[in-house]
């Protein structure tokens, strides 16, 4: 043994005492400093954009709903839309937006007017449904795998996928001929529309079209909704960034491990809901029940007390998201049976 061993182990022997060692424990209150606070830091820049932005289009529409010809209205929503969507921080990710929206117009034109020349036995393959459809998912897996790198591609993929839900349901309700091809900037209005173009929620064109043709009456209850909402969507986030890993540790039971990770993911999936519901409302929609009740306003994306307390499975696959429900049930599986 050396004399630095040698004296390294007389000090331990001498100075270390186990019993006095105090480890400091992160109480309530550092938890809401160092992460909680910083957690909404985070995301207040882009909150505060989506929820302004759709602000300024619900009082806009409201105040001039009389006097607001229908092409401006559509353009109106578009161009909020592009701002939000020129906030992205990746520059290829926002060409890829911009060249989806072209493609997806001029391919829906396309599939339109080639169905007069399809064969009735061929209708069940090239449907304009069927064509739009490929060419989506075609779109998503060269942008995933060959066009851009993972950090962009996360950045877009939740933008896309709402893109793809508008456009299938576009194409399903003109083949059914619920409603017709839509202008250029009806098209542009519904797909842009700043109240979901972000984070959702998807809508059917005739909702979105609901909104011009009787639009919603603003009060202060529209105002106060808007920001519950928000509040409640970063109560959902520091619940799920921080205090579910302070109530539960990482030296807890496995199954309380377990059990934490996945609370941990449904309320970072309540955050984006309500966070949409936000959205939604602040543009000025809300579900069709309460269309004309001026003192109720909600647009139900999820339902937190009946996810976490279910009577029943399909109540669950319900309103874990209720208008991709709404949608599947739509496009999905109506055309199956």
């Amino acid at each position: 043994m050396n004399i630095d061993e040698y004296d390294y182990d007389l000090y331990i022997d001498k100075y270390y005492n186990p019993d006095a060692i105090n480890y400091d424990e992160e109480t309530f209150f550092d938890v809401l400093v160092n992460c909680a606070l910083l957690s909404i830091q985070s995301i207040l820049p882009i909150l505060s954009r989506l929820i302004c932005t759709n602000l300024c289009f619900g009082v806009l529409t409201s105040v001039f709903s009389d006097k607001l010809p229908q092409q401006l209205f559509h353009s109106l929503s578009g161009i909020c839309g592009i701002y939000l969507v020129l906030t992205l921080s990746s520059a290829q990710g926002k060409v890829m937006i911009l060249l989806l929206f072209g493609l997806s117009y001029i391919c829906i034109k396309f599939t339109v007017i080639i169905q007069r020349f399809i064969r009735p036995m061929l209708y069940p393959y090239l449907s304009s449904s069927n064509l739009v459809k490929c060419a989506l998912i075609a779109f998503s897996i060269l942008c995933q795998h060959k066009f851009l790198d993972q950090e962009t591609w996360m950045e877009i993929r939740g933008i896309v996928m709402i893109f793809s839900m508008k456009m299938i349901s576009l194409v399903d309700d003109i083949e059914r001929e619920s409603i017709i091809l839509p202008s250029f900037t009806n098209f542009f209005g519904y797909i842009f529309s700043s109240a979901n173009i972000l984070f959702g929620p998807w809508i059917s064109f005739q909702d979105y079209m609901h909104l011009y043709r009787q639009p919603t009456k603003k009060n202060i209850l529209w105002v106060l909704s808007t920001i519950k909402q928000v509040f409640i969507s970063l109560l959902f986030l520091i619940i799920s960034n921080c205090f579910a890993t302070y109530l539960i540790s990482d030296e807890s039971n496995l199954l309380l491990v377990s059990y934490r990770e996945a609370l941990s993911f449904r309320n970072s999936h309540y955050f984006i809901s309500f966070l949409s519901e936000a959205s939604m409302l602040a543009a000025g929609f809300k579900n069709s029940k309460i269309w004309k009740n001026d003192h109720e306003w909600r647009y139900i994306v999820t339902d937190p007390i009946k996810i976490e307390f279910p009577t029943a499975l399909a109540i669950v696959v319900t309103y874990w998201n209720k208008p991709m429900h709404d949608f599947l049930k739509k496009c999905k599986y109506d055309n199956v049976y």
